[in-house]
C-alpha cells in the first residue's frame, strides 16, 4: 500500500471517530451579559457581580426596605425567572426562633414582600422555570439537608426527600437544559451529584468525579446553573469567597474571588450584541484558545454535523482551506496538514495574526484572539 494512500486512509478514519452521524446546522450565536445575584449570611445587601469583570456592578441593601424589623443576613437567592423578582432568605433580629423567612424584592419598585417564616433553617434556594421554589436546609439544621418545595403564599416547606453525604455547606442549582436538580456538598468530603430522575420528586443521585479539584477543603456556599454555556457558577465559603465554573462532568475553572462573604448565588443572563467583527485572526484557530491543533478539526466537524454545537465565531478562521467556504472540506485540509506528509499549513495569515489576504468571500469575524 503506497504512503499516499495509507495517509488518506488515516484521515478517513480519524473523522469518522470524530464526527457524529447526525448532520444538521446549530443555532446561530448568541452573546449574553452575565451577571451573579449573591447572597450574603454577613450583612443584609444583595450584590450583583459581572461575571466577564469580576466587579460588583449593583447592590441592594434590604434592611431599610423592610418595614419594621432589622435583617441580620440573608442566605438562599433565586430569580423568578418570568418577573425577574429576587426571592431570598432573610434573618431577622426580632424574630423568636433563628429560622429564615422567605422574601420577594421586586426590583421595579424596590420594595421587599416578607412571605413568611420557613420553620426550618434553610441555606439555599431555586426556581424552576414553572415558578415553583425549592429550597435544602443546612449541616445543623433540624431537620438537616432537608429538600423540600416552600409554598408561594407561606414560606411553609413540603418534604420531598433528604440529600446524604458531604461534611459541610449545601447548595441546589436545577439544570434546565438537562430537567433534572445538581446538587452540592462538603468541603474535605466533597459531593457533586445529578439527580436520576427529571423533577424533584427524588433524591437518588449520580456522582460526578471534582476530587483533587481547586473545590476541595473549603465548603461550598452556593451553585446556579449558566444555560449559555452549560455550567454551573459554583461559590465557596469565607469572608472572601471564590467562585468557579464547574461542568456537569466535573470539569472546575477558576474565575477569582471577592472580597465579601457568599452565602448563595443566583444567576442574570442578559442577551446583548455580539462583538463587532475583528478584521485580524489567525487561520486554522477555529475554537479560538490560540493555537491550532485537532482540537479545531473537532470543533469544526461538530459545528458542522452535531446539533445544537456553538458554532464558529470567527468563520474566516475555520475556513482552513482559503476557499470562501466552512465545511467538510476545511476539516480533511487541516488534518492532511497536521498529519500527512502530502499536507500543507493553511493559507496565511497563519500561524500567527493577520488580515485575510483574500477579500471578497462572505465569512466573518466577530470574535478574534487577535487585537
Amino acid at each position: 500500500m503506497s504512503t499516499q494512500l495509507r495517509s488518506w486512509l488515516f484521515v478517513m478514519m480519524l473523522m469518522c471517530v470524530l464526527i457524529a452521524p447526525v448532520a444538521a446546522q446549530g443555532q446561530p450565536q448568541q452573546c449574553f451579559l452575565r451577571y451573579a445575584w449573591t447572597a450574603s449570611e454577613a450583612d443584609a445587601t444583595l450584590r450583583r457581580i459581572d461575571l466577564d469583570s469580576m466587579t460588583v456592578d449593583q447592590t441592594i441593601d434590604i434592611g431599610p426596605t423592610v418595614v419594621g424589623t432589622t435583617v441580620t443576613g440573608i442566605t438562599g437567592i433565586a430569580i423568578e425567572p418570568t418577573t425577574g423578582e429576587l426571592y431570598f432568605l432573610a434573618y431577622f433580629a426580632n424574630s423568636p426562633v433563628q429560622v429564615p423567612f422567605l422574601c420577594r424584592y421586586d426590583p421595579v419598585n424596590q420594595i421587599t414582600e416578607v412571605i413568611g417564616n420557613t420553620a426550618v433553617d434553610f441555606v439555599a434556594l431555586d426556581i424552576l422555570p414553572n415558578g415553583e421554589i425549592y429550597a435544602i436546609s443546612g449541616d445543623a439544621a433540624s431537620p438537616s439537608n432537608s429538600f423540600c418545595i416552600l409554598d408561594s403564599l407561606t414560606g411553609l416547606p413540603t418534604d420531598i426527600c433528604f440529600y446524604g453525604g458531604g461534611d459541610d455547606g449545601e447548595a441546589i442549582s436545577y439544570n434546565v437544559s438537562e430537567l433534572r436538580w445538581y446538587h452540592a456538598s462538603g468541603s474535605a468530603n466533597l459531593v457533586f451529584e445529578a439527580s436520576t430522575t427529571g423533577g424533584a420528586s427524588s433524591c437518588d443521585s449520580t456522582s460526578i468525579n471534582v476530587a483533587g479539584s481547586p473545590l476541595e477543603g473549603t465548603a461550598v456556599s452556593g451553585l446556579a446553573y449558566i444555560p449559555s454555556i452549560d455550567e454551573f457558577l459554583w461559590t465557596q465559603d469565607g469572608m472572601n469567597s471564590a467562585l468557579y465554573t464547574v461542568t456537569p462532568t466535573g470539569t472546575v475553572t477558576s474565575l477569582g474571588s471577592v472580597n465579601f462573604s457568599i452565602s448563595d448565588v443566583a444567576i442574570e443572563e442578559v442577551p446583548t450584541a455580539c462583538p463587532p467583527p475583528s478584521d485580524q485572526f489567525i487561520r486554522g484557530d477555529a475554537n479560538l484558545d490560540n493555537t491550532v491543533n485537532i482540537a479545531d478539526v473537532i470543533f469544526l466537524l461538530n459545528a458542522l454535523f452535531v446539533t445544537g454545537q456553538p458554532q464558529p465565531l470567527c468563520r474566516d478562521a475555520a475556513d482552513f482551506n482559503d476557499d470562501g467556504m466552512n465545511n467538510i472540506a476545511d476539516g480533511i485540509y487541516l488534518l492532511n496538514g497536521l498529519f500527512t506528509t502530502m499536507g500543507t499549513d493553511p493559507p496565511p495569515p497563519f500561524p500567527n495574526c493577520g488580515v485575510d489576504g483574500t477579500l471578497g468571500d462572505a465569512l466573518d469575524c466577530q470574535t478574534s484572539v487577535c487585537p
